[in-house]
């Protein structure tokens, strides 16, 4: 049996990392300063997200604080890291970081498919909910 190696990070704003939300994905330009993170370029911030994922060489990333859109998280995987990556993103209405998953198929260490999805975005059981938890008549 095959050890699978499992990396849950947040990754902090990899958003600032892609174009926008309209057309093809892509890279903002290397010399950018990330919008959240203005001491570094993009260039950098890519090189060292990378850096730290073949340091550790995982077999499945779950990424907090991912990008908007599939493609920007594939876009990553596909052009920063070594191997083939199956990407997939839980979307949420309205924002901006979601969570992703990132299986890396070419090891031979996962069925095919590596990865079966289930939209949850028109599913009611991921809808917001808001409870008075302190009694103080706000609903948080």
């Amino acid at each position: 049996m095959a050890k699978i190696k499992l990396l849950c990070w947040n990754v902090e704003w990899m958003n600032d990392l892609f174009m926008g939300d309209t057309g093809p994905a892509a890279f903002r330009p290397d010399t950018d300063k990330p919008q959240h993170t203005t001491s570094t370029t993009v260039k950098t911030r890519r090189e060292h997200l990378s850096g730290v994922l073949k340091d550790l060489a995982p077999d499945v990333v779950v990424v907090a604080e991912g990008p908007s859109r599939k493609e920007e998280l594939a876009l990553f995987f596909n052009t920063d890291m070594p191997g083939t990556w199956k990407v997939e993103l839980q979307r949420s209405p309205g924002q901006s970081q979601n969570l992703g998953i990132a299986v890396r198929t070419d090891t031979g260490k996962f069925a095919d498919p590596a990865l079966t999805v289930r939209d949850t975005v028109d599913d009611s059981r991921f809808s917001p909910f808001l409870v008075d938890t302190d009694s103080d008549d706000i609903k948080e």
